[in-house]
């Protein structure tokens, strides 16, 4: 029962790495770049949630809803501001630029909300359910369900929509696309969005897990370890990576030692670059 119990929590932990990843995926596909300020859209998420919640006192669907969009938002606005007016939009160029929003943006979280971590109150209570001998907390579900939700609206979108084959044929080839009549930069501006909105998802559903604070974008090292465990180009190795880094982290912090957890686990990541670059999952 205790390992069915870590492995429910790693699953909980591994959905909110999935969707960041799959929010890195969408952009190195697009532009063949990392966008290095996507940790801090995470964060910028969950204090938008806090805002919305908390001081404003909307419901959290609401709140939750209204932050994603914003963040969403935010990230069609670094597209157009801080990528596309780029004269000489050269890899490392881009990168810079992403790094440069991302210190922006902990600046802003920092002068707004302070030093100190906040938290978002879980939005159906804190006390666990008792499923089956499982402790669960509510939030957990939550996240679980609504993070299935994304994937799939997000599957749905790609291959039942006409704006999602386009995106699509962008991140396979913009060059191929731009000829069909696709308008590349209007896809690459919609991918920001969508990336960032899903980012931005991910920040609310963990934060009444956890504290929000103004550097909690370093989280995106999982994403990226996520990356590289299930592909870096694969939207499926997204999320298998995501979940299963979930489960061996909570495994091994339940097991071994959550001291030596991460030390760990980017060891063992640096095997998988030796052995399989290309990932479990590799693509393109």
């Amino acid at each position: 029962m205790v390992v069915l119990q870590v492995l429910f929590n790693g699953l909980a932990t591994g959905a909110i790495y999935s969707l960041i990843a799959l929010g890195l995926v969408m952009i190195l596909r697009a532009l063949d770049l990392i966008n290095f300020a996507h940790g801090d859209l995470v964060m910028a998420g969950g204090f938008f949630a806090i805002t919305l919640n908390v001081t404003l006192g909307l419901p959290f669907p609401v709140a939750f809803v209204l932050a994603v969009a914003a963040v969403g938002l935010l990230g069609l606005l670094i597209e157009r501001l801080a990528i596309r007016t780029i004269r000489r939009p050269t890899v490392m160029n881009v990168i810079t630029a992403t790094i440069g929003v991302g210190l922006i943006l902990q600046t802003w979280a920092l002068v707004t909300y302070g030093g100190e971590a906040l938290r978002l109150p879980h939005p159906l209570g804190d006390d666990f359910l008792d499923v089956l001998g499982l402790k669960i907390l509510p939030q957990q579900l939550v996240i679980l369900s609504v993070a299935l939700a994304l994937m799939l609206a997000l599957q749905g979108f790609f291959y039942l929509t006409r704006l999602g084959t386009a995106m699509r044929a962008v991140m396979n080839d913009r060059e191929t696309a731009s000829l069909m009549g696709v308008d590349v930069r209007f896809m690459t501006a919609l991918t920001f969005a969508i990336s960032t909105a899903l980012g931005g998802a991910a920040g609310v559903l963990i934060a009444p897990m956890t504290f929000v604070a103004f550097n909690m974008g370093i989280i995106v090292v999982k994403a990226f370890a996520a990356l590289i465990l299930g592909g870096m180009f694969s939207f499926g190795g997204a999320v298998v990576g995501g979940l299963l880094l979930g489960i061996f982290e909570n495994l091994l912090r339940g097991f071994v030692s959550s001291a030596y957890g991460d030390t760990i686990i980017y060891g063992l990541l640096i095997v998988v670059l030796v052995l399989r670059p290309e990932g479990l999952f590799a693509t393109k």
